[in-house]
């Protein structure tokens, strides 16, 4: 993760390079090589990131940072990625998400949210519960839950959300708690 750290970052995609060609890796001497180009970099990483979430057997801690930079990788404006990341309540998670998963979708009615946002399972018995679970904003009464489907295999994000009482949209129940998951839903990641 130092890779994705400016100016040190450059250093250890470097070295990262060379300790992969050393033992044989040169996919991901060649990726550890991309992540040094700026621009070029972020989608390298976000590629790096998905490659360690593939060897992984749970998940992988994120510093918020590198959270920013794959949705930024995926074509979230920075501030889109800055609120992706703000609807998390500490510690976020890299899963690896396949083809065919299946997630629950919860909204006011069928189609009416992006796929971005999804849970494993329900988030509440009622509307009430998943909006104050989710910590939905008040245009999304909860009354649907659907089910939605990766397309792709891709990096999730994963982990508690974070209270979004006193933010603009959101009333006074939004007070999370739940689990969420986010999905490549910039690119085709999922479909309902």
């Amino acid at each position: 993760m130092v890779g994705m750290a400016p100016i040190l970052g450059e250093v250890a995609d470097f070295a990262n390079a060379g300790i992969s060609v050393a033992r044989g890796d040169y996919e991901g001497a060649a990726l550890s090589m991309a992540a040094m180009v700026p621009f070029v970099g972020n989608a390298a990483g976000a590629a790096k990131i998905a490659r360690s979430a593939d060897k992984a057997i749970d998940a992988i801690p994120l510093k918020n940072n590198s959270a920013r930079k794959l949705l930024m990788a995926r074509g979230a404006t920075p501030k889109q990625a800055r609120e992706v990341v703000s609807s998390f309540d500490g510690q976020i998670y890299a899963t690896k998400g396949k083809a065919g998963d299946v997630f629950t979708i919860t909204e006011t009615k069928p189609g009416s949210a992006s796929g971005m946002f999804v849970t494993r399972g329900s988030a509440g018995a009622t509307p009430a519960e998943r909006i104050q679970n989710l910590a939905l904003p008040m245009s999304n009464t909860a009354r649907v839950q659907g089910s939605a489907t990766l397309t792709k295999p891709q990096v999730l994000l994963e982990g508690r959300v974070a209270s979004q009482v006193g933010n603009r949209g959101f009333g006074p129940n939004a007070t999370g708690g739940g689990w969420q998951v986010v999905t490549d839903a910039f690119n085709g990641g999922i479909r309902r």
